[in-house]
């Protein structure tokens, strides 16, 4: 064999393998779409030229999870307006706003002040947070949410480092160097790879026989709980804080290399009102559960100032790393000053606004899920540490934001949604790591509902799709006289997707029953406007004659006879219509049609012969 040959021989067997994977990627691309999980994708049909967070972006990061977290379905435009001020939310289960439902988010109400102080600007605050996720996921998501244009990005990030999908003490983990992990993400862009993972993953889940027993929500702390003794100043509780300040740095970088305005929160936690987590290692002599207690103790002789210094160490020592140690808000404190972002108080808001400065249950649900009270105060936070800045090339009125409880009146949460979110917190807290693995309690599983709301509250906190818990509810109050509230209910939906028609409508025809005439035209308006459909168009039609505004009904009913050509109410009223408008012969042919399709319809008899077509 002479040298060129053996030398070509071995260029083919080195390269005859990446020949072969990347012909298998090519081949994957072009047959497994699902093989590629992007950040964004266009809305559902019906939507317009709209995006929104991919559903399946979860996937990125839960391998072992056949149905893992994913963010909330929030449309924004393909193609970013002229006048549009576009911020991203990122963040875990706070910023998506657990365990409240889309209308009660901090970025929500963000988003609220936000069009009242540019009303000129076509304002979108984009929510990608996703539950269970931490600085790994954001810093994966960094490049694509630039790629959108983004004007500002607000983090609320940080309570889930250890135990967040691929964190150090995660049952989602790949190991504890970053960058392997981050290796392992940026392999994630190939479909070569991901059929590997998934395939791996799929033989753990069999092998482990998990597939059947994959947790709900509520228990899905139980899961991803790996390492559940991480002390304070431990191998793995050091390996979190560098893991945390190593990817902020990188996300944080990212953003300013891009000239995009970055607001980094302090993070809260319940103090007073929530022991240290079930663990052997916190009551242990010295250890969490008694610095608790003491904390208790010294807050009962009127101590507040030690009693929180004492919560607070209780909160460092407990092992069960679901809460953000005090090391955290120094880290985003530091990076944020180095890397040029924006540093919003929201400790120290939550701390002034807390009996003795102790954070409770006043403003946190169990440890650390803002109550609606806490949700608003890190909208506030965040609205004051943008208004302190320039909003380059917008204009801002800060006299037209309204006082904050209109806003959080706005938020439109009903006694609905107040009793799923209790479902919610009863489910979470009566099990591990709230009470010692023997006493975990199946709340969901001996729970009976007291009423049909309540049952369809439960259903929406056990996974139940909220938007038609919602609608079904409304139904509920409409059959039972209380149009009203089912009004309410409508008015959250329109909240949550106002560029959906059914919400626009259906509570129209709630504030008709209520006898609020004048907004329910507003509303069907509205809804005709968004999509048309006979619905509206019939119902606005009638209301016009009824107010005498004949012109205006023929104008509504002729679109609803163009929407349905057989309707027979649509058509029987643009001939009553039509008559009144001194428009006999349409009158005529109208009624003519209604006879040839429709000849037994109520009332049809006579107003043929009024309109002398029958003797």
């Amino acid at each position: 064999m002479t040298r060129t040959r053996y030398w070509l021989f071995v260029g083919i067997t080195v390269l005859l393998p990446f020949a072969l994977l990347a012909g298998l990627e090519f081949t994957l691309r072009a047959t497994w779409r699902g093989g590629a999980i992007p950040v964004f994708v266009p809305a559902p049909a019906g939507m317009g030229d709209y995006l929104m967070p991919n559903p399946a972006l979860g996937k990125r990061y839960f391998g072992l999870q056949a149905h893992p977290p994913a963010p909330l379905m929030q449309p924004f435009a393909a193609h970013k307006p002229a006048n549009g001020f576009r911020v991203f939310a990122l963040g875990a289960s706070t910023t998506a706003g657990f365990p409240w439902p889309p209308t009660g988010t901090f970025p929500r109400l963000l988003q609220d002040v936000l069009h009242d102080a540019m009303p000129a600007d076509s304002v979108e605050v984009i929510n990608l947070a996703i539950p269970a996720t931490n600085s790994y996921s954001i810093l994966d998501q960094a490049d694509a949410v630039i790629a959108q244009h983004p004007d500002a990005v607000v983090i609320y990030s940080g309570q889930n480092e250890y135990y967040g999908a691929l964190g150090v003490g995660s049952t989602e983990s790949v190991g504890s160097r970053p960058w392997l992990v981050r290796t392992y993400l940026w392999l994630g862009r190939f479909r070569t790879f991901m059929l590997l993972r998934d395939g791996v993953n799929w033989a753990r889940r069999s092998l482990a026989g998990s597939s059947g027993r994959e947790p709900q929500a509520a228990s899905f702390m139980e899961v991803v709980a790996g390492n559940q003794q991480i002390t304070l100043g431990g191998r793995a509780y050091e390996a979190g804080i560098r893991q945390f300040r190593g990817n902020l740095q990188r996300i944080l970088g990212k953003f300013r290399a891009a000239h995009v305005p970055v607001f980094i929160a302090s993070l809260v936690t319940n103090e007073r009102d929530m022991r240290p987590f079930a663990s052997p290692a916190n009551a242990a002599p010295g250890g969490a559960d008694a610095v608790y207690d003491s904390a208790r103790a010294v807050e009962a002789r009127g101590d507040t100032v030690q009693a929180r210094e004492l919560y607070v160490r209780a909160r460092d020592l407990d092992v069960v790393r679901f809460r953000a140690p005090s090391a955290f808000n120094d880290v985003i404190r530091e990076v944020a000053q180095q890397q040029g972002a924006t540093f919003v108080p929201v400790l120290k808001a939550f701390r002034a606004a807390s009996p003795g400065g102790v954070i409770g249950h006043t403003l946190i649900l169990e440890h650390l899920h803002p109550n609606q009270a806490g949700q608003a105060l890190i909208a506030r936070e965040f609205w004051d540490a943008m208004d302190s800045t320039a909003f380059a090339g917008h204009s801002v009125d800060a006299g037209r934001v309204k006082p904050w409880p209109v806003y959080v009146a706005g938020m439109d949460l009903t006694p609905f949604d107040r009793q799923m979110v209790h479902h919610t917190v009863q489910t979470l807290t009566t099990r591990w790591p709230f009470v010692p693995v023997a006493q975990n309690r199946d709340y969901r599983g001996t729970y009976r509902p007291t009423g049909r709301v309540d049952s369809l509250a439960f259903m929406a906190s056990a996974g139940f799709s909220w938007s038609q818990a919602k609608l079904d509810v409304a139904e509920y109050y409409e059959t039972h006289g209380f149009p009203d509230s089912a009004f309410a209910e409508y008015r959250g939906l329109i909240r949550e997707l106002p560029i959906a028609e059914p919400p626009w409508r259906l509570g129209g025809h709630a504030l008709l029953l209520a006898g609020d005439t004048a907004q329910a035209i507003g509303y069907l308006q509205h809804a005709l406007d968004l999509h048309a459909t006979i619905y509206s168009a019939l119902e606005l039609g009638v209301l016009a004659a009824r107010a005498k505004d004949y012109a205006r009904a023929v104008t509504y009913l002729r679109q609803a006879v163009q929407l349905d050509p057989r309707n027979p109410q649509a058509l029987y009223q643009l001939s009553l219509a039509s008559a009144l408008n001194q428009d006999i012969e349409t009158a005529r042919a109208t009624a003519m049609e209604l006879a040839r399709t429709n000849p037994d319809y109520p009332g049809l008899a006579g107003w043929l012969k009024a309109l002398g077509l029958v003797r």
